[in-house]
């Protein structure tokens, strides 16, 4: 077994040190931009590269976060902002942007790139493509277990890096939205708010049959026909429906968490010591230790520990390792949100990884613990011990040779032959004093405020010799400069972009056209997405009813024409997986290819060993199903697919905004990766939309978006797991209501905003973006309103009747706003 990496959080300069001294193999810092922490002291260029010259010399590694989401203007300054630090000898950058992966894979070769746990890699198939595009590490999803990671390790020769302490998201990291959507701070771009770590209390929902806000009763234009009569036996619902305007039970009746359980979505903090045996027999090639918005001494205090455990396991191995009790304590001292948890190694989830109590128990400081830490490796000066000759000869240029080894467990870095050679001023005879071995020693001892000190010093002097103090003093001032730049440069390097685009990697080379034709309402198509059974049936029956025979009522004068199935405006109907039963996936698409209109099977959001399962064994109904294309929500569901369908044509795949094709540069990237079509960030305002040079591409303009998909499951966590499909009401402080998907099919859950996104009253704004299809994606809406919201969005859309919102309650979500 090799060198496995211990990898620390820095947050400041001084964290950085505290973490060099602590024992750490690699320390990951932000500088002053493009971070996942932004709020966190991060240094500027000057104190990053003395933060880094640091680490290096003492054997350790330094990676640069750039992991966050890149706007078009920003990513047109992050070549220039890496550059000074890739001189310096920068190790690695941490990425989450596809194009931030791009632009540094071609202008930067050398340059490590390790891919963010907010790419949401879950298995060998997301790890196999990073790879071929040029990743040398992935940090996997949190939650994978160990299983999972020996198959990436097994099937990938990638690096994996995996959290062993630390905070932990209640969501997949990456697949959150939370922050952003109630608030502007997005986590994509370094601000999360961590609304999660707030109280909220869980419902069931009310049965209602809501049908929208004032205007859901209004004639439609499209069809003629009234909404209250259009209910057939199609659209008969079921209970527990969630409609736009529904009101759900009160505390007294509905409440499902324990009254002094609030915090159901805050997780405990991630210990997993007793688990390092494990983790590194696992394949785990680097150890990270969250804690970048954390004190020096919270750094210095966990680096330490974990330190003395991985030298205790590769002194004792497995058999010989056992962690003391004091020692989980000092973690606890250092910080505590109400317990810890060993996380998902060895579970998919569990109450007992979250803290739920209302309060979590204040834990009084550690002062004696501080202070410890605070004195062996705060305050202390960490200097690198070098060896010395000085051979001092009357009338000969003193000369002073300096030895250096650089001691590091990575051997890349290990380096014991550094010498340098400095002359100085000539000694004379002396007249009167002459200048003794004691005097000499006593003068190049004194290396003061520079990173270096003796641990010996050979004096070659000849009897009757004078030298000045001040040209001793400037023999070892100059000379550690020598021996400093010596050491320092064989990390830096000559900034020589490559302009390449290797095997899997996006030549960015070619720019794509930033001026789109504005869109024309007769080229707009309707993409509808379905969650739910009863909203499939409403769509499919509304959709063969009216290809036929439109009645169109425009300015009270009823025409009546017939309807082409090239000029109906629903072109697309999607599904997701769980839907409906697998054996009846060809009759619907079927009745819609009857129609014209193709059928997209919406992939799940979470792609893991349940997904690969289901798949598994509905394979020939997946097959024969006769999809027209697949909406994609992680890379491991574009390599099932591309397995399943190997000798056939290649699928058509939409990838989902969760894709995150947040830049020009992003787009074209993740299209080389096998899109087909991409979906608008739903983070980015209309102008910034407007800047994007997508031609094959979507918008989401109405729906519930999801805000966070998750491993846990709050049903489980507060009544008991029955392995049965439902939706719950998730309340927070200020009363909104947040429905809760179980996927229980995949194992896991959907929170989603307590408001639907509408663009019917910005109709104009969004054709001006040029997207030629909009997206109407159906999650609690009951049948009727399905209908109804279709019909709205024809009018306003495709024959410009200037409708009026839906409902009362709606959201512009960030076409508006956008977000820091």
């Amino acid at each position: 077994m090799g060198y496995v990496e211990l990898l620390a959080p820095a947050g400041s300069y001084e964290s950085l040190k505290a973490a060099v001294n602590a024992g750490a193999d690699a320390v990951y810092i932000g500088g002053a931009r493009f971070g996942a922490r932004a709020y966190a002291d991060n240094p500027d260029e000057e104190l990053f590269i003395k933060g880094m010259d640091y680490a290096h010399r003492f054997g350790v590694k330094v990676y640069m976060t750039v992991n966050t989401l890149l706007k078009n203007n920003e990513i047109a300054e992050l070549a220039d902002y890496i550059k000074p630090y890739y001189e310096a000898g920068l190790d690695a950058v941490i990425v989450q942007d596809f194009g931030v992966f791009s632009i540094i894979r071609e202008n930067f070769p050398a340059l490590d790139i390790h891919a963010s746990t907010q790419m949401g890699i879950l298995g060998a198939g997301g790890a196999k493509k990073l790879f071929e595009m040029g990743a040398s590490r992935v940090v996997p999803a949190r939650e994978l277990s160990f299983n999972e990671i020996r198959e990436i390790k097994k099937n990938c020769d990638i690096e994996i890096e995996c959290f062993v302490h630390g905070s932990l998201c209640y969501a997949y990291s990456g697949q959150c939205l939370m922050s952003s959507i109630i608030g502007t701070r997005s986590a994509n771009r370094g601000r999360c708010a961590q609304t999660c770590r707030l109280a909220f209390d869980l419902y069931n929902p009310v049965k209602n049959d809501i049908a929208g806000g004032k205007n859901r009763t209004k004639k439609s234009a499209f069809t003629n026909l009234d909404a209250k009569k259009i209910a057939g036996k199609a659209y008969a619902e079921k209970s527990n429906k969630i409609g736009i305007n529904n009101k759900y039970i009160g505390n007294k009746t509905g409440m499902l968490n324990a009254s002094g359980e609030k915090n159901l979505l805050s997780c405990k903090d991630l210990c997993s010591l007793d688990l390092l045996p494990s983790i590194i027999e696992a394949g785990v090639d680097s150890l990270k230790i969250e804690g970048r918005m954390k004190s020096p001494v919270y750094t210095a205090g966990v680096v330490s520990i974990y330190r003395k455990y991985l030298e205790l396991y590769y002194k004792s191995g497995t058999k010989g390792y056992n962690v003391e009790a004091s020692d989980r304590k000092a973690l606890l001292n250092l910080f505590d949100r109400g317990g810890q948890t060993d996380g998902y190694y060895n579970k998919h989830n569990g109450r007992d990884m979250v803290v739920m109590s209302a309060k979590p128990e204040f834990r009084e400081t550690d002062t004696s613990l501080v202070k410890n830490i605070q004195e062996k490796y705060i305050d202390i000066e960490n200097k690198l011990k070098i060896s010395g000759t000085v051979v001092l000869k009357t009338g000969v240029p003193a000369k002073l040779e300096l030895h250096a080894e650089i001691l590091s467990r990575d051997k890349s870095l290990q380096c014991n032959n550094i010498k340098i050679s400095y002359t100085g001023e000539i000694p004379q005879k002396a007249l009167k004093i002459s200048t003794s071995k004691e005097d000499v020693i006593k003068q190049l001892l004194k290396t003061g405020n520079t990173p270096y000190s003796f641990k010996n010093l050979e004096v070659v002097i000849e009897p009757e010799l004078f030298i000045p103090n001040i040209h001793l003093n400037e023999l070892r001032r100059k000379a550690i400069e020598a021996l400093d730049f010596e050491i320092l440069k064989i990390f830096r390097r000559k900034y020589e972009p490559a302009g390449y685009d290797n095997a899997g990697g996006c030549d960015i080379s070619a720019k794509l056209s930033p001026d789109l034709q504005k869109a024309k309402k007769d080229d707009i198509k309707l993409h509808i997405v379905c969650e739910e059974k009863s909203q499939l049936e409403a769509v499919i029956d509304f959709c063969v009813r009216n290809v036929e025979k439109v009645g169109i009522q425009n300015n009270a004068k009823k025409l009546y024409t017939e309807h082409s199935k090239e000029s109906f405006p629903v072109s697309e109907l999607s599904f997701e997986a769980d839907t409906i039963s697998p054996r009846f996936w060809e009759i619907n698409v079927k009745k819609m290819h009857d129609i014209g209109i193709k059928v997209n099977l919406y992939m799940p959001h979470i792609f893991r060993k349940e997904a690969s399962e289901f798949f598994d064994l509905n394979r020939k109904y997946l097959i024969a199903a006769g999809f027209d294309g697949f909406i994609i929500r992680c890379l491991e569901a574009v390599d099932y697919l591309n397995n399943v369908f190997k000798g056939y044509e290649k699928p058509f795949y939409i990838f989902d905004y969760n894709m995150y094709a947040f830049n020009d540069i992003a787009g074209k990237c993740v299209k080389k990766m096998g899109a087909d079509r991409l979906t608008l960030p739903v983070e980015l305002n209309l102008k910034e939309l407007k800047g994007l040079g997508y031609e094959d591409s979507e918008l989401i303009a109405y729906g519930r978006l999801p805000m966070m998909i998750s491993a846990q499951c709050l049903r489980k966590n507060t009544i008991g797991c029955d392995k049965k499909y439902s939706t719950l009401i998730l309340k927070d402080r200020y009363n909104r209501d947040m429905p809760v998907k179980n996927k229980c099919e995949f194992c896991y859950n959907t929170i989603y905003n307590s408001l639907a996104l509408s663009t019917l009253g910005i109709s104009d704004s969004v054709k001006s973006l040029g997207v030629n299809i909009i997206r109407l994606y159906f999650t609690t809406e009951s049948s009727k309103e399905c209908v109804l919201i279709i019909e709205r969005y024809i009018e306003c859309f495709i024959m410009d009747i200037k409708t009026g919102e839906f409902s009362e309650n709606f959201t512009r979500g960030h076409l508006k706003r956008g977000v820091e």
